[in-house]
């Protein structure tokens, strides 16, 4: 080959042109064995401006993009900085990733908008969006519309709690189990019950006060 204008660093002086440690040519450089840089120095790609590779402290090494730290590997963890994103669609400036949106707060967006937050209070689902319990198809809690939830099976709406009442859809039954009661006092003493077979009673302050049966009430 023609190696005019090719720059050689030898194992040994008397070694022919084809042994080299370092051989840099036509633009190219070509390593004979390891590369070794001092602790803290840069690996520099973009010809020595302000994106590169260093080991920024004992055994954490950094990946730094335009003189911004993007990315950081240690010996246990992947390290991204906050507020920065983890693109899961293979593009800079595509529109689903993760990322911390503020102090503890893990924001996971698709198509450019905001699915699903964790923070140290919970689980946060943006409103209107479904909390799916079969797997994505028609079966799901959602907010459907500003304080009260919406219970769908099978596609249609069964049950909508709020913030004054639970109501049950038309077209649809509230089905207690026989013996279980329902409290009108948030769970003390005061119910409706099937205190027997056939037999609806009503308690208040734990005493029967009413009974209703097939034969009367009494």
């Amino acid at each position: 080959p023609d190696y005019a204008s090719t720059l050689y660093i030898k194992d040994a002086p008397t070694e022919g042109d084809a042994n080299y440690a370092l051989l840099i040519h036509g633009g190219t450089t070509h390593t004979d064995g390891d590369v070794s840089l001092a602790a803290t120095k840069k690996l520099y790609l973009d010809g020595g401006g302000d994106t590169y590779i260093d080991e920024s402290s004992a055994n954490n090494l950094r990946f730094s993009v335009g003189g911004t730290n993007s990315v950081q590997l240690t010996s246990t963890m992947l390290i991204i900085p906050a507020t920065n994103k983890l693109q899961l669609d293979g593009s800079s400036s595509g529109d689903t990733y993760i990322t911390e949106s503020s102090a503890n707060t893990v924001q996971i967006s698709t198509g450019g908008t905001v699915a699903t937050q964790f923070n140290s209070d919970g689980v946060i689902i943006a409103a209107t969006k479904k909390l799916y319990l079969d797997g994505g198809s028609n079966t799901y809690i959602t907010e459907g519309a500003a304080d009260r939830m919406d219970f769908y099976t099978g596609g249609n709406l069964r049950l909508q709690i709020n913030a004054g009442s639970v109501e049950v859809a038309a077209g649809y039954d509230l089905r207690v189990n026989a013996t279980d009661k329902i409290y009108l006092d948030g769970g003390g003493n005061t119910y409706i019950a099937e205190s027997s077979a056939d037999v609806t009673s009503f308690y208040s302050g734990g005493i029967r006060t009413i009974t209703a049966a097939s034969n009367g009430v009494y």
